[in-house]
């Protein structure tokens, strides 16, 4: 399975780290030079929708993100291969080459899975996630399938498949990448991963730009209220998406 690393030509202390750390593990990876945001003009996202849903942009960090890993799943399905994308502040759990070994197969079924994550988002009653393979041995890693979106997208799997459907559905879009990759009533991808974690972040300072987000200014309320309304939509249709998965499966 080929793996590319996210990774600004400017940052190149990162390059080094994580080059270092793959070399190390004996991993063969590519890199693939991030958009950035703050000088390259971006297509497709939409600000007057973004304004409409949340009451404020995307920085500019936040948008080259986005285009940068929509790059990553045009290369995918190009090549018409599954892939690991990593971004360039992670570090590597002990037990990563034990996925690794079946990254391959387990990608080619399940289409898409989240190796890193950010806090859980538990559901009541339900928890965080429900537990599809157990894998060999359970004390090294599972396979879940979530059941609220984990945030973060610093380490995935995803096949040809998972990534035409993330591609089809994001011709025009004006989330984050990972919230977007959360929402899966929007692209019908389902959201898999790893636990415990194996792609963990560092405390590397974020080249995103989320200061930039603190300068957004105060919101009105009309612009509030419209934030909740569009945030208990999407949560209602994110439950109706679990229900139909499970009646699914059942």
């Amino acid at each position: 399975m080929k793996i590319y690393v996210v990774n600004m030509a400017r940052s190149t202390e990162r390059r080094q780290r994580v080059s270092e750390l793959l070399s190390g593990m004996g991993l063969k990876f590519d890199f693939f030079s991030a958009i950035d945001g703050r000088v390259t003009e971006i297509t497709g996202y939409d600000n007057e929708r973004r304004m409409k849903e949340k009451g404020h942009s995307l920085t500019a960090g936040e948008i080259g993100c986005f285009a940068s890993h929509r790059a990553l799943w045009q290369k995918c399905v190009s090549l018409q291969e599954n892939i690991l994308i990593l971004e360039d502040d992670i570090d590597l759990s002990d037990n990563f080459m034990k996925f690794f070994e079946r990254a391959d197969a387990l990608t080619s079924t399940y289409k898409y899975i989240r190796l890193g994550r950010g806090p859980l988002k538990k559901q009541p009653i339900f928890g965080a996630y429900y537990c599809i393979d157990k894998c060999n041995d359970p004390e090294f890693y599972s396979l879940v399938k979530y059941l609220r979106g984990p945030s973060c997208c610093h380490g995935y799997v995803i096949s040809p498949t998972a990534a035409e459907k993330f591609l089809r559905y994001s011709e025009t879009w004006w989330w984050p990448v990972d919230d977007y990759m959360d929402s899966e009533h929007l692209h019908r991808v389902c959201d898999y991963g790893i636990e415990p974690p194996i792609v963990l972040q560092t405390d590397l300072p974020s080249e995103i730009g989320y200061a930039d987000r603190e300068n957004k200014g105060s919101r009105s309320l009309m612009s509030r209220l419209r934030k909740e309304m569009y945030r208990f939509i999407n949560t209602v249709k994110g439950h109706l998406f679990n229900i139909n998965y499970f009646i699914r499966k059942g």
